[in-house]
C-alpha cells in the first residue's frame, strides 16, 4: 500500500508543478495579447491580417 500512496504523491507533486510552470508561460503571453487588443482598439479597433 505504501508504495501507491508514494506513486500519487509524486503525480500529485508533478502535476501541480507543471500547472504552476504553465501558468509562468501563459500569463505573460496572455498579458501581451490584452495590451495588443487595448493598443488596436485606441487606433481605433484597425483590422490586423
Amino acid at each position: 500500500m505504501s508504495g501507491w500512496i508514494t506513486f500519487w504523491k509524486w503525480a500529485c507533486i508533478v502535476g501541480v508543478g507543471s500547472y504552476f510552470a504553465l501558468v509562468l508561460v501563459v500569463i505573460p503571453f496572455g498579458a501581451a495579447d490584452i495590451v495588443r487588443l487595448f493598443r488596436d482598439l485606441g487606433r481605433g479597433g484597425s483590422e490586423r491580417k
